[in-house]
């Protein structure tokens, strides 16, 4: 029996060419346009307009309803078109009204629809295959300190945790989320927690803890805590601890005895 065009799509393995945003894999659009053209010479896809005034005389790329707004894209692969609509959402996969919509919030929900297009006609379909279940809590709702993070070294501990049980290095690295983290709603609730840790550093304290610091994760996460006034000051101590610390440079001077 002769395989169909989309039970030949369906079984490939697009894993090299997704995308992670947040909590979301995503087909990668540019990719999936590439392999279908090379595969159809008459593939094509458009995105839809819709009439923004009632005489229907503007049209917009995407459709404002009271439940959000809406892009819709079709895709015409071997002769056969699909068609889907997708929300225009923000960066926590939340509906954006029409007031708030921008120009890239419409471009990027287009080539997101066109990439669930081509998983319609089987390319990348089985990675959105878990996109309807539940997702995981709303941390923009979670106290502070009881967010887990996701990622990075200190990935499956809490905000509270890293303020409290890892030293120097782990409030550091709060500090860095309130203003390093991609997500702001992570970011917001890092600042909470920051605060509420935020150690009064003198210049004494610092010049105690960097001589007793022994490695440099501590080094860079004092460095993290200081103010810009005070890293402005202290930059040459930082650097030459930061050389001492470093293994090669702490084996020659234990050899030297």
């Amino acid at each position: 029996m002769t395989q169909s065009n989309f039970e030949a799509l369906a079984e490939l393995n697009v894993n090299e060419h997704t995308e992670k945003k947040g909590n979301f894999t995503f087909l990668s659009w540019p990719w999936a346009h590439d392999y279908l053209a090379k595969l159809d010479p008459d593939f094509d896809w458009w995105p839809h307009d819709f009439a923004a005034e009632s005489d229907g005389q503007i049209l917009w790329p995407y459709m404002a309803t009271p439940a959000g707004c809406f892009v819709r894209v079709t895709v015409r692969f071997k002769g056969k078109e699909r068609t889907h609509t997708y929300p225009i959402i923000d960066h926590r996969n939340k509906s954006i009204i029409a007031s708030d919509v921008s120009a890239m919030d419409v471009n990027t929900a287009i080539m997101r629809c066109f990439a669930k297009c081509c998983a319609l006609h089987g390319l990348g379909l089985y990675i959105y295959a878990g996109e309807d279940l539940p997702q995981g809590p709303d941390v923009s709702k979670q106290a502070a300190h009881t967010i887990v993070v996701t990622n990075g070294k200190y990935q499956g501990q809490t905000l509270g945790e890293l303020a409290t049980k890892f030293g120097t290095p782990g409030l550091g690295y709060v500090k860095w989320m309130v203003s390093g983290h991609p997500d702001p709603v992570m970011r917001e609730k890092a600042q909470e927690v920051w605060e509420a840790h935020a150690p009064e550093l003198t210049d004494s304290d610092i010049t105690d803890q960097l001589t007793d610091a022994d490695c440099l994760d501590e080094i860079t996460g004092l460095w993290r805590l200081l103010d810009s006034d005070q890293q402005a000051i202290f930059k040459p101590q930082f650097a030459a601890r930061k050389l001492e610390l470093k293994p090669e440079n702490r084996d020659a001077a234990e050899a030297r005895g």
